[in-house]
């Protein structure tokens, strides 16, 4: 088989054929042009099919709607490549996302880092609180899959099958990567290095329907009397109709009583019985940074559905 050289066939970066003296008139029809894809010449379409959707190079646009529309509101739902295919590879015309693994494994890129994504947690609530000694309490829950369907969600991510039941109905949206390093530019108030009455401040966010993320007010600073009477450093976020993910960070540090007689304990990473009644009542997902661990646990009305490793 003899195969198109640049001699032969140059497009522009949205995929125009570029026809010109370098064009090589006895070289054979090569159909697998633009990203590899098969084009379709019939009628003199001149469309290349990328799998789920067909795309029209002369317009840089899709020729139909995109079937996870709802995941990019921010964008046409025609767009091609986020606009800029010179920067990112659109694989089929369907999704371009990242997906990690409980451990922070990036498993399968599908070409442009728009969307992350993280299987379902494995682990159990005993597991998911393993740092509080009062563990458990009412209202803490994990809403796990087993370790068996993990791992074959995972093999599934692994060959590409992203648009299937079983990888769609057990991986869990982070965001964005803008939206995450937004985020986590709000969370790192807390350096998470703990220390005595340092890093004892909730700092939050939300990420509203539109993909907008937001600040909130920090919480007061947790404090101790000398009689070892210790508030809660519970930061209040403020939810709205818009809002899609509300987000907060469990401390790294300890507070210390003004005599250094007394002083809280480490405080617990995850979810409160009260982050996730409020996920119940409001409809929202929540995660929570824990400072402490590096740890992002993923919640909502029924418990913690995932967790993820972070790095600052």
């Amino acid at each position: 088989m003899k195969l198109c050289n640049a001699a032969q066939y140059q497009v522009q970066s949205f995929g125009l054929s570029l026809h010109g003296p370098w064009t090589n008139a006895a070289a054979p029809d090569n159909l697998y042009q633009y990203s590899g894809k098969e084009l379709q010449a019939d009628h003199g379409l001149g469309w290349i099919d990328f799998g789920a959707r067909m795309y029209m190079p002369e317009a840089g646009r899709w020729n139909g709607v995109d079937g996870l529309a709802e995941k990019y509101t921010a964008w046409s739902l025609y767009h091609f490549s986020g606009n800029n295919p010179v920067l990112h590879v659109d694989l089929n015309g369907m999704s371009y996302d990242k997906y990690y693994n409980e451990a922070g494994q990036l498993i399968h890129d599908t070409g442009k880092g728009d969307q992350n994504y993280v299987i379902r947690t494995t682990q159990t609530t005993a597991q998911i609180y393993s740092d509080d000694p009062y563990n458990p309490r009412p209202g803490r829950e994990s809403n796990p899959i087993s370790v068996e369907k993990a791992a074959e969600v995972e093999s599934e991510i692994k060959k590409g099958n992203v648009d299937n039941a079983l990888v769609q109905d057990n991986v869990v949206a982070l965001g964005t990567t803008s939206q995450m390093e937004q985020v986590m530019d709000i969370m790192a108030q807390d350096d998470g290095k703990g220390g005595d009455n340092q890093n004892i401040t909730e700092y939050n966010a939300t990420i509203s329907d539109q993909g907008v993320v937001a600040e909130g007010k920090p919480g007061k600073p947790l404090k101790i009397s000398n009689s070892g009477k210790a508030g809660i450093p519970q930061t209040s976020i403020k939810i709205s109709k818009a809002t899609n993910i509300v987000i907060h960070n469990h401390i790294s540090g300890v507070a210390v009583s003004p005599n250094e007689k007394k002083a809280t304990g480490p405080a617990v990473q995850g979810p409160s019985s009260r982050d996730i009644s409020v996920a119940r009542e409001k409809g929202v997902t929540g995660q929570v940074y824990g400072s402490r661990n590096k740890t992002i646990y993923v919640y909502d009305g029924s418990g913690v559905i995932a967790t993820i490793p972070f790095k600052r």
